[in-house]
């Protein structure tokens, strides 16, 4: 818009400095180029420290930066120190509207790999064209070794309780409850078995006129088990932002129906669904 100004300045001035005859006419055109541009804004690799067998929650931002809808398909690889690939996710593409962001989490289980230092890396392609890489490290250490207290008394030695969050009956209705931020795509239910993993993703959509920030909690399911980038969205008015959500259940969970909660919260508003 200033390059468009500076123009019509210059052209007023040489029509005011130098007379014309009344056939002369001065045409000028702005064209307005169509672009379709979509960048990783960042990932995050959360704790950076995981003991052996532990998980790490992973989760890569995206941002539709062009003035065109575009098509994105992004996957997450880790890599060990060596650069050999232990695990690569390859998201479902979706569709992108200018301004958009979107944010996909997964969840990596160490399992039995070696100790040591590791990186998630993030890359995309839209269109047929890859975006920007991004990486972020974490590391592998050993199981520290528990120092046994004495027990009260002199009495025998113990351990901590465990307590293992358990299933509840389902309430007989279920009733979202939105503000201006709606749940415009969901998880309506999902049967995982213990000890797997999966990926599933939910839209929210801003029906507020004014962009607004959107941080996401969860709720209701086993500890640790649920995940989800805890960075606040900012959501263009009238526009979604698709977020993914990492489900890895733990081996010892116990079976049966777990309702969870998701709540939008954007300042004072906040809206619920399950």
């Amino acid at each position: 818009m200033r390059k468009g100004f500076l123009l019509a300045f210059i052209l007023t001035v040489a029509a005011a400095a130098t007379p014309v005859s009344a056939e002369a006419q001065v045409n000028s055109s702005l064209e307005i180029t169509d672009l379709a541009l979509v960048a990783l804004t960042g990932i995050t690799a959360v704790p950076q420290e995981i003991n052996e067998g532990g998980t790490v929650d992973v989760s890569l931002s995206i941002e539709n930066q062009g003035n065109l809808e575009a098509e994105v398909q992004a996957n997450i690889t880790v890599l060990n120190s060596t650069g050999d690939r232990m695990e690569n996710v390859v998201f479902a593409a979706f569709n992108m509207s200018p301004g958009e962001t979107a944010v996909l989490a997964y969840s990596w289980n160490s399992g039995n790999n070696s100790l040591g230092d590791y990186s998630a890396n993030g890359l995309a392609v839209y269109d047929s064209t890859l975006t920007n890489a991004v990486n972020a490290n974490f590391s592998i250490v050993s199981v520290p070794t528990p120092t046994a207290a004495p027990s009260p008394g002199g009495g025998g030695g113990g351990g901590d309780i465990q307590i293992i969050p358990r299933p509840k009956p389902l309430p007989p209705e279920i009733k979202p409850e939105y503000g201006v931020i709606e749940f415009s795509k969901k998880v309506i239910l999902v049967e995982i078995l213990a000890g797997s993993a999966r990926v599933e993703s939910i839209a929210l959509k801003n029906a507020d006129s004014k962009a607004r920030e959107v941080q996401l909690a969860l709720s209701g399911a086993p500890k640790d088990s649920l995940s989800a980038d805890s960075n606040r969205l900012v959501i263009q008015p009238g526009r979604s932002a698709t977020v993914s959500l990492g489900f890895s259940i733990p081996k010892d969970a116990e079976p049966g129906d777990y309702l969870v909660k998701l709540a939008a919260v954007s300042g004072e508003a906040q809206s619920t669904d399950y």
